[in-house]
């Protein structure tokens, strides 16, 4: 058989390397499940800060116009099915986690996925309804013709990193994400059935777009 190929130089596998790893916490911060859960259940007991002071990041922030959120100090406030739920997510080079807790049920939920492509989120939400006998969405696809999806087409922008809407060989995608038409401006990504696009249409134009994940809720209008 052919010899085994070289090694890679040393300088290949840093660059490599810096390209999964950074110097800072998102990137060079090690952990695991039962780590994750022990930060939560250290939140729950007010051993990291105050119980006033976990109040406060679980309480939904204002904005300068004086309407709520569903987003507290780095932490998303939703619900699912009647529950509260808490969580966040995050995501560098190579790696996708979840954290969501269910303080009605004492329920804690941590995914951790050594992929940047995985959808950590989507995996949580089975896991939690399965564990609290929460039936499964139950998702109708509807059909829409090019025309009508060409009516979504635009830029979106939620305050950071607009979203482009597109269409193409019959297809709607958000950032790059096919969406679902369901009916009423209402599309589901093809990768979570538990997120919701929903479109403002005003005068035959689309003008702005809600997404809706279990109560946590990101407006974005349409800036062209």
């Amino acid at each position: 058989p052919p010899p085994p190929p070289p090694p890679p130089p040393r300088d290949s596998i840093r660059r490599q390397r810096q390209m999964c790893i950074r110097d800072s916490a998102a990137g060079s911060l090690g952990s695991s499940v039962m780590d994750l859960l022990a930060w939560q259940k250290a939140l729950e007991e007010h051993k990291l800060l105050s119980k006033e002071g976990y109040e406060k990041m679980r309480t939904p922030a204002h904005l300068i116009d004086g309407s709520s959120t569903t987003y507290g100090y780095g932490l998303a406030l939703g619900r699912l099915e009647g529950r509260t739920k808490i969580s966040h997510g995050g995501g560098i080079n190579g790696f996708r986690a979840q954290l969501s807790h269910y303080p009605d049920d004492d329920l804690t939920v941590v995914v951790l996925c050594n992929s940047g492509s995985a959808h950590p989120d989507a995996y949580e939400s089975r896991i939690a309804r399965a564990v609290l006998d929460v039936p499964e969405k139950v998702v109708k696809t509807i059909e829409l013709s090019e025309k009508e999806l060409a009516l979504y087409v635009g830029v979106y922008d939620p305050g950071r990193s607009p979203l482009e809407v597109s269409v193409k060989d019959g297809i709607l995608t958000m950032a790059g994400y096919r969406l679902r038409p369901v009916g009423d401006h209402v599309f589901l990504p093809t990768v979570d059935d538990y997120s919701e696009i929903i479109f403002t249409v005003e005068n035959g134009k689309a003008v702005s777009v809600r997404m809706e994940r279990e109560g946590h809720v990101t407006v974005a209008e349409k800036s062209k």
